[in-house]
């Protein structure tokens, strides 16, 4: 698909943080708008947003939790309740949640998608922090 039908398909918004250049505000679209959506949702907490207070993932509910088989079902669970609730644009395909190797604290997440009106699937990386009160931050 070129550029300006993902664009059509998929939209544009206002590049993640926000930039200014002398011509206007910076934005992203296509592919790129709905991944950076992705990954504001998911910094953004439930409350943050005052026009959309339900917006947001919600993963600081699980800071300073034990990692449990209990836990990575309720990490799952509101990643694909939130991607439902909170991006249109993307139909989940998988989660996979793992203890990081290298830092028992840290969870390593991997989140994929397929995008609306789209017969691309992405995936995207991210980990979360349970003993360090961080969102999850997808890369």
């Amino acid at each position: 698909m070129s550029n300006d039908v993902l664009t059509e398909t998929l939209g544009q918004c206002w590049a993640f943080p926000p930039q200014f250049a002398p011509d206007g505000v910076s934005l992203t679209a296509g592919v790129k708008a709905v991944m950076q959506s992705l990954r504001v949702l998911f910094i953004t907490e439930p409350g943050e947003r005052i026009m959309r207070e339900s917006y947001g993932g919600g993963m600081h509910d699980f800071i300073f939790e034990n990692i449990t088989d209990e836990l990575l079902a309720g990490i799952h669970n509101r990643i694909e309740e939130s991607i439902l609730r909170h991006e249109p644009r993307a139909l989940l395909r998988d989660v996979i949640i793992q203890p990081d190797t290298q830092d028992a604290s840290r969870l390593r997440v991997q989140i994929t998608v397929s995008l609306s009106g789209t017969d691309l699937v992405e995936t995207v990386d991210g980990t979360l922090n349970i003993n360090e009160a961080q969102t999850l931050r997808l890369l």
